[in-house]
């Protein structure tokens, strides 16, 4: 018998799946800040529907929709793939740093600092594309390094340089393809290259030759047939490699960045049957680039260029006090750990002015050793003296350029960015690259020099202990009110709603 009708409704069919709503919302079962745009277009390209977010590639949220295929669509299934790739730019840049230091010490330090960064810790969490572009970017230059260090000049066919270069221009494909800050590593990528092949060819000049290194005999050779042998030679590896280079660096990413855009075309196409799917591809870049140059919204909590490093004004990704107590507070912030961003922007200014002073005798011993060379033939070549120049412009200078640019590439674009509305967490691209930049000072430091040893295990216990001291406001852990303003409210700008 169906109950008498009161007048009143009866809450139980306010929601017709209860037992699902969560007790106490929050950012462990829903979405927070951006998420409800990049995750949920990664659900909506597994339904085979047109994105909801198009302001920027498709990739990055194609990988996302990775995690959802694999765990669903929950928090941990669209954070999953963001997380994993901020735990795999660990050892990437382990990797990296050894390749520039050739010490396993220096290599740790990165890495450490890298794990107890705050940015990367918090753009991990959350499903946003910027963790991805920031890993294709080190990868890119991880290869790109390897395979300088396999040799462009080397006499035979350097098969090793050329798969690290193509593997390169891969990554650098399917990172423009994810956010278009990668196409910046571009601009880093060819100086490195440029200098480095540059510095490569002097060096080969002020050896024997190319052709004792094949292992022909040059007796009876003059000086001027060993020259002429070593400036074909250039001229014909130059040629190979800057058509290779136009292969793997244009026309591979360029093929890679079409082909992220399948889905799209794929949802898209049938809407507007007129139009050639190439031409969809080519109208949205159009739109992109006009949402990002044109984009003149405010936000409480955006700040400029010059602001990141300082850290005057983090971002505010989530709150939780709505549903906690008045003395309670569950936040997420990101900004960067202070012994990781003051001391490596400090390390990146000092390191370029030890660049350029290092690079001036570097390339003054060098031609100082070319000259002797070409002018007296027969003069023995001493351990010492020139060769000093050698070892300062490979120890200080290449490595120092190498850092440098990939740092510039990833910051001055944002100096003369026509978009107004930016943010702390542009700035999570040029980390890595803070953090080498302060490693090789702190290498230069310390290397003869065993009373400064404690640098190193300094800043990492600095980190370390600034990492856990403000855990619950990258983590969005339960904490009193009154611990934020004892102890990590160092500025009035900080946390100011809290």
């Amino acid at each position: 018998e169906e109950p008498a009708r009161t007048g009143t409704a009866d809450p139980r069919h306010a929601c017709d799946e209860p037992g699902r709503v969560p007790l106490l919302p929050s950012y462990l079962n829903g979405m927070y800040f951006d998420e409800c745009y990049h995750a949920r277009s990664a659900y909506e390209y597994i339904l085979g529907r047109d994105a909801t977010e198009t302001s920027h590639p498709p990739l990055g949220k194609l990988t996302i929709s990775a995690g959802i295929l694999l765990f669903g669509f929950t928090p941990f299934g669209w954070r999953f793939m963001g997380a994993l790739c901020g735990v795999l730019m660990v050892p990437l840049l382990y990797a990296l740093a050894l390749s520039l230091f050739k010490k396993s010490e220096a290599a740790f330090l990165a890495a450490f600092l890298l794990a107890c960064d705050f940015m990367r810790f918090t753009q991990s969490r959350i499903a946003t594309i910027d963790v991805f572009a920031v890993f294709w970017i080190l990868a890119t230059l991880f290869f790109l390094r390897r395979a300088l260090a396999a040799g462009p000049l080397l006499p035979r066919r350097p098969r090793r340089f050329y798969r690290n270069l193509a593997l390169s221009g891969l990554c650098l494909g399917v990172g423009a393809a994810t956010k278009w800050i990668v196409l910046y590593a571009a601009a880093g990528l060819a100086a490195i290259f440029v200098v480095s092949y540059i510095a490569k060819a002097a060096a080969m000049f002020t050896r024997g030759g190319v052709r004792a290194e094949e292992g022909n005999d040059e007796s009876g050779a003059g000086p001027l047939r060993a020259l002429a042998d070593r400036v074909r030679f250039l001229a014909g590896r130059t040629v190979t490699v800057f058509l290779f280079s136009l292969l793997v660096f244009v026309i591979l990413p360029a093929a890679v960045y079409v082909g992220s855009y399948i889905p799209f075309m794929a949802a898209r196409g049938p809407v507007h049957p007129d139009v050639s799917p190439l031409q969809l591809v080519i109208n949205e870049q159009v739109s992109m680039y006009t949402y990002h140059a044109g984009l003149t919204a405010t936000h409480p909590y955006s700040s400029s260029w010059y602001e990141w490093p300082l850290m005057t004004r983090p971002l505010w990704y989530y709150t939780g006090r709505a549903f906690l107590p008045a003395s309670s507070a569950s936040d997420i912030y990101a900004f960067g750990n202070p012994v990781v961003w003051w001391t490596g922007t400090a390390a990146a200014l000092g390191l370029a002015l030890s660049v350029l002073i290092a690079g001036f005798l570097g390339a003054v011993f060098l031609l100082r050793r070319l000259l002797k060379r070409r002018l007296r033939p027969d003069t023995d070549e001493p351990e010492g003296g020139t060769r000093t120049g050698t070892r300062l412009l490979r120890r200080m200078a290449l490595p120092g350029l190498f850092i440098l640019a990939a740092l510039a590439a990833q910051y001055v674009p944002w100096i003369v960015n026509p978009r107004q509305l930016t943010f702390i967490y542009h700035f999570f691209a040029c980390v890595p690259f803070i953090i080498l930049g302060l490693v090789h000072v702190v290498r230069l430091m310390t290397d003869g020099r065993p009373r400064l040893r404690w640098i190193a295990p300094g800043l990492m216990a600095g980190a370390l202990l600034l990492f856990i001291l403000f855990y619950p406001l990258l983590s969005g852990a339960l904490v009193d009110t009154s611990y934020v303003e004892t102890f990590l409210r160092w500025f009035p700008g900080w946390f100011q709603y809290l």
